[in-house]
């Protein structure tokens, strides 16, 4: 008999004014997740970045999270095993220019079908941003070499 096992993410949601992420409230909710899986968490955590600048906590390898900002909110996510988050603040933008220079062609295709709206744009580019999150690539420039279209969208 095989057990699953369960993956258990947490989000955290918060909103200031000034748009900075205070470092204790990462902190308050590392602890916080870490204890509902039973995790001793260190009285003084240590970040330490990835190749790519993806951020862990040093102690706790198998504490993953990822971070978002966009305006005065802020995500921070956190699981059992890698995961990647964004959000995004719709804003005026050249959505064309952005889109021919920064997603795959299957994409920028898909975005000219559709008309460039606000609505389908912002959900790509957090698609994007959130799956080089999860895989702690980063934005560089294999950002326009993968589509998360999926085929015959």
């Amino acid at each position: 008999m095989s057990k699953t096992a369960k993956i258990a993410t947490q989000v955290f949601v918060l909103r200031t004014d000034n748009g900075d992420y205070p470092c204790s409230a990462l902190v308050d909710a590392a602890r916080c997740f870490a204890a509902s899986l039973g995790l001793d968490f260190p009285h003084d955590p240590v970040l330490a970045c990835e190749e790519h600048g993806k951020p862990y906590f040093a102690a706790l390898p198998g504490l993953h999270f990822s971070l978002s900002h966009s305006g005065e909110y802020w995500l921070a996510a956190f699981a059992a095993a890698p995961l990647g988050i964004d959000i995004q603040r719709h804003q005026s933008c050249r959505k064309e220019a952005v889109a021919e220079r920064f997603f795959h062609p299957e994409e920028a295709a898909w975005l000219r079908r559709r008309g460039y709206t606000d609505e389908d744009f912002f959900a790509l580019w957090t698609a994007k941003e959130s799956y080089v999150k999860y895989t702690g690539q980063g934005i560089d420039e294999s950002f326009a070499g993968f589509s998360v279209i999926a085929n015959n969208a």
